[in-house]
């Protein structure tokens, strides 16, 4: 993805993280109506939440590989949220962005 889309997911991650709700769970799901129009079914609220610990984990792990995918584009990204977390939102966001039930709608 663009620049452009890779900062589109992080200020959806933003949301996710401060609209969302208080857990992973929550937030997931918040982001998933946001991009699809539809709360996640149970199947797809799993795969999702497996994902978001992926990558949660791989970013704790990798400090500087969290501020770098952050980092991209032009708009500031929202200091008072934790790195690490928000770059795991982030790419879940590019996740949910890139699925065929949000390109399509169908």
């Amino acid at each position: 993805n663009d620049v452009t889309y890779l900062e589109a997911a992080r200020k959806m991650a933003e949301r996710m993280m401060r609209e969302g709700g208080a857990t992973p769970a929550q937030r997931i799901a918040y982001g998933f109506e946001l991009a699809t129009a539809r709360q996640p079914d149970r199947r797809e609220s799993e795969i999702l939440q497996s994902s978001f610990n992926y990558y949660r984990d791989a970013f704790q792990s990798d400090t500087k590989a969290a501020s770098k995918y952050l980092a991209q584009g032009e708009a500031p990204r929202d200091a008072s949220l934790d790195e690490r977390e928000l770059a795991a939102y982030a790419t879940l966001a590019n996740m949910l962005l890139n699925l065929d039930a949000t390109v399509t709608k169908e």
